[in-house]
Parts: structure tokens; sequence; C-alpha cells
């Protein structure tokens, strides 16, 4: 997704699958590329009509619908911006959410993830206030030496998971791994160089599911885990 100076792109989200109230709500983009290979200044903007398609033209684009957040972005990597509002908004209407990415920066083009890459797609993640069948239980936690095996429930209609850890059961949590296919994950530092796990610590999980819209439901809080290594 190639977003050049002055122009703008458009991503929508189907909230169908959202239930409950939301409470939450954050976009995630993956940033490939900036001018420079510096930082880079954009515009999320909330979008009221969501009539619009693919093949739309510059003149029968729709207009934002008011500003959401102004983000700094790093030369790549994931960038999280709020869109709690503007979601919220939008869950209790025609459930679909459009918004609209706009750089003004002096030339250059900003490069982001689309959902066409194989991996680290856009993804709105959505937190409610209440149970759901559409969000995974974690059902194994299971500790070694230096290490944790996550495994959780399937839930029908995900295109793929995605795995956080914490040393909090209420902040802090980092995406470990994206676009997962089956329903357990190793968490140790071989799959995710930089990321060790100490032994002696405890650490939390939490596993979203992503469907084909992109839209992110998260599970609840894995209970604490603590990895240790016993000699024989």
């Amino acid at each position: 997704m190639i977003v050049k100076s002055g122009s703008v792109a458009y991503l929508k989200f189907d909230l169908s699958s959202v239930t409950g109230t939301v409470t939450e709500a954050k976009l995630n983009l993956y940033l490939s590329n900036t001018p420079n290979g510096g930082y880079a200044n954009f515009l999320i903007s909330g979008v009221g009509d969501d009539t619009w398609t693919e093949s739309m033209t510059y003149s029968t684009r729709p207009a934002f619908g008011g500003q959401e957040a102004i983000q700094i972005a790093a030369a790549s990597g994931w960038v999280t911006t709020d869109v709690t509002n503007f979601i919220k908004s939008q869950s209790t209407g025609d459930k679909m959410a459009s918004l609209l990415i706009s750089y003004s920066n002096y030339g250059g083009t900003l490069s982001f993830n689309s959902r066409e890459h194989s991996s680290n797609k856009p993804v709105l993640e959505v937190t409610t206030n209440g149970p759901s069948n559409k969000t995974p239980y974690i059902n194994k936690a299971l500790a070694g030496n230096e290490q944790v095996l996550i495994g959780w429930t399937k839930v029908s209609g995900t295109s793929y998971y995605r795995v956080y850890r914490s040393t909090s059961p209420t902040s802090g949590f980092v995406l470990l791994k994206d676009n997962i296919k089956s329903l357990q994950y190793w968490d140790h530092e071989s799959n995710h160089p930089g990321m060790p796990l100490t032994n002696g610590t405890t650490y939390y999980y939490k596993v979203g599911r992503v469907d084909s819209s992109g839209v992110e439901t998260l599970s609840a809080v894995s209970p604490g885990t603590k990895p240790s290594y016993t000699a024989n």
C-alpha cells in the first residue's frame, strides 16, 4: 500500500464479528518504508461513507469524517494508532468502519503492508466489555526451560492468530508472532530473536483472532506462567 506525498489511501473493516460494547480500538499498520529511511508524519482519519470500492476515482472518493490522530512513525515496523472513539461510533451503525491515511510531506513515499501481503497485514484490534464466541480461549500454558507453550481454542471464520506477551497481566503486551495458522505457539527466543524468556519470571499471554476483514478480537489474559529449569 503506497501513499505518495499529497495523496491518500483507504482502509475498510467489517465489524459484524464484534459483539458487546467496544471499549478500545487500535489500528495497527506495518510501515515498511519512509522517505530517506527517516521519520514521517501522517494523518489517520475516520471516513463516514462506507460505500466506496477499490475501483473508486479521485472524483468519487469519500471525504474523511474528522481527524482521529496524528502518528509519528519510525522507519519501519508496527505503528499503532488509537481509534477508539471512531470505531465505537461505527460499531453501532452499519458495522463497517473506513479509515483514511493521508501524507502531505514535501516529496517522498510511504509504504505500508497491505492485506495482500503474506504477513504483517493491517489489523484493527478491538476490545469489548464482555465474553464472545468470536474470541479464542487460552487453554494451555506449559512452561519449560526459557520457553512456554501456549495453546488456544479454535474460532470459526478466523484467517490467522497473533500472540502477545507481557510481564504484567494488565499492560505492556508485545506482539510475539503474527500470521499463526495453528492453535499453539512455542514462545522461545529461537522463534523471535532478541526477546528471550527468563527462568523465574512470570509471563502473561493474550491471543488475537483476526478475521478476513482484518478485525482482531483478543482473548482474556492467560494465568501467569513461570519458565524454569530443573537439573536431572
